[in-house]
C-alpha cells in the first residue's frame, strides 16, 4: 500500500453490461478481491484514504464515463459506499454492502486503538484469524496476503480509519435511496454479528438480505458466494 495521501481507482472491464466500484474493508486493500466473481466490471480502490475518497471517486467515473455504477463496500467499505450513495443517489444502481455493522461500540473501537498503539502486528494478525472461519482460506490468505498486510498499513493510517469506525454509523431510517439495496454477511462472523446486519435489512424498506453459509468475515471468499447480486 503506498503511503501517498490520495485515493486511486483503477477500471477492470470484464465484458459485464454494468461497473461495480469494490471498497475495500479496515486493514486489507484490493488483493483481498483476487478471486472474487460477480457480474460486473470493477472500480478498484486501488488506494483508500478517507479525506478525498468521495471526490476521487467522482472524478474516477467521470474519467471512465460511468453514468451511474454499483457500489460493492465490505465492513469499512460498506459506510464509505453508503455515504457516497447520499451525495450521489442518480449515480447509484446498486447499493451491495457486505459484513456491515450499523454500528461499533465505541469502547470496542478504544480497545483495538490501544492493542494497534501497542502493537500493530501482532493485534492484526489477531484480527485476520478471526475474520476466517474455513481453514482452507485462511491457508490462502497467509500464503498470499498475511505477510505484506503486516508491513503495509502504517499505525498513522490504522488509527485514522478506527477513529472513523468510532464514530461511523448505518440507519435505516437514513439509508440512501438507491435502486436497490443488498445487505450480505456471512453466516458466521465474528467481527460483524450478523443479526445486526439483518434486522438494518429488515427495518431499510425495499433491501433484500442474503446470508452466506459458513462464512465468515470475508464471504465473498467462499465459493457459495452469489455471483449475479445485481
Amino acid at each position: 500500500m503506498t503511503l501517498k495521501k490520495s485515493s486511486r481507482f483503477k477500471f477492470i472491464d470484464r465484458k459485464k453490461k454494468q461497473t461495480a466500484v469494490i471498497i475495500p474493508g479496515w486493514a486489507t486493500d484490493y488483493r483481498m478481491f483476487a478471486q472474487l466473481e460477480i457480474n460486473y466490471n470493477y472500480l478498484l480502490t486501488t488506494s483508500l484514504f478517507l479525506h478525498d475518497f468521495d471526490s476521487k471517486l467522482m472524478e474516477a467515473c467521470k474519467e471512465h464515463n460511468l453514468t451511474s455504477v454499483s457500489l460493492f463496500g465490505v465492513s469499512l467499505g460498506g459506510f464509505l459506499a453508503s455515504r457516497f450513495a447520499a451525495l450521489h443517489p442518480r449515480r447509484i444502481e446498486a447499493l451491495i454492502m457486505v459484513s456491515i455493522r450499523q454500528k461499533y461500540p465505541a469502547h470496542e473501537i478504544e480497545q483495538v486503538i490501544k492493542y494497534v498503539t501497542k502493537n500493530k502486528k501482532a493485534y492484526l494478525y489477531k484480527f485476520y484469524c478471526q475474520c476466517f472461519c474455513d481453514t482452507r482460506q485462511m491457508a490462502w490468505f497467509k500464503s498470499n496476503l498475511l505477510d505484506g498486510y503486516l508491513d503495509a498499513f502504517e499505525t498513522e493510517y490504522l488509527l485514522e480509519t478506527l477513529h472513523y469506525l468510532k464514530c461511523a454509523s448505518l440507519d435505516a431510517a437514513h439509508m440512501p435511496s438507491c435502486a436497490k439495496i443488498q445487505i450480505i454477511h456471512g453466516e458466521r462472523d465474528r467481527i460483524a454479528p450478523i443479526e445486526e446486519a439483518r434486522q438494518l435489512a429488515k427495518n431499510s424498506a425495499g433491501a433484500d438480505f442474503i446470508c452466506v453459509k459458513d462464512a465468515g468475515h470475508f464471504p465473498f471468499l467462499n465459493n457459495n458466494f452469489p455471483v449475479f447480486i445485481e
